[in-house]
């Protein structure tokens, strides 16, 4: 008789670094979720919820990697069982924090699909942080290469400026607003993903806006109004280089 292999799972990287690194695989669980409806009407990155097929493009991430919501919007290359069997990597966007567990991805049903069976429950994937090319196109609908996307808060106003940044090509660390004497003011970034500037003072006009990314690339988004309470969204046609 023919012995029968158990499904044994790899186990967990106790030693896993919060900050995602590029050029690092990590190994861990993958789940599903339903992304259409998630638990408080958003993801924990505060982006809008998606349906139909961008569903399959988007995943939350174990909670020592969400480290503080800088994973917001990064994007990740996942391989399971049907990649094994010669499916081709998937690309998903981190839009959700799993809460429960320190490693792997709770992927959308959609995408967990694109990787295993969903019969399957839970599995075994391999996974790591890529800079997409100008040419991909995101879950939500923009070009990487149409720039960071500035998403407006409908709450902020002059004694509350506030922004969420989205189609970004590496996760973001920190967003400054630029004096005019070229002094940096650090805006707190929130649980929710958002980044929140604490002056004490009203705010008269758009700021310019200096965003750095998790390898320490800048760039400078010019005019942006983080206090008209809009819930407009703005493309800002600039772009963090590919690393």
């Amino acid at each position: 008789m023919q012995a029968v292999v158990p499904n044994v799972q790899q186990p967990i990287d106790v030693n896993i670094s919060p900050e995602l690194e590029s050029g690092q695989t990590y190994q861990g669980r993958a789940t599903f979720y339903d992304a259409a409806n998630p638990a408080g009407g958003k993801g924990n990155s505060g982006y809008d919820v998606l349906s139909g097929d961008a569903l399959a493009g988007i995943t939350a991430i174990n909670n020592v990697q969400w480290n503080a919501s800088e994973a917001s919007g990064a994007f990740l290359e996942v391989s399971g069982p049907k990649q094994t069997d010669g499916a081709a990597p998937i690309i998903v966007q981190v839009s959700d924090l799993l809460y429960e567990r320190a490693d792997g991805l709770d992927l959308s049903a959609e995408a967990f699909f694109e990787v295993a069976d969903p019969v399957d429950g839970v599995v075994d994937i391999e996974y790591k942080l890529i800079s997409p090319d100008d040419n991909f196109v995101t879950p939500y609908g923009n070009s990487i290469g149409q720039g960071i996307v500035v998403e407006g808060i409908p709450e902020s106003n002059p004694y509350y400026g506030a922004i969420r940044l989205n189609n970004h090509r590496n996760p973001v660390e920190s967003v400054d607003l630029l004096e005019e004497d070229g002094s940096l003011v650090p805006l707190e970034r929130g649980s929710d993903n958002r980044f929140v500037l604490n002056t004490g003072s009203a705010i008269s006009e758009a700021q310019d806006l200096v965003v750095t990314d998790i390898f320490g690339q800048q760039v400078t988004l010019n005019d942006v109004d983080i206090a008209s309470g809009s819930s407009a969204d703005v493309v800002t046609g600039e772009q963090f280089d590919i690393v």
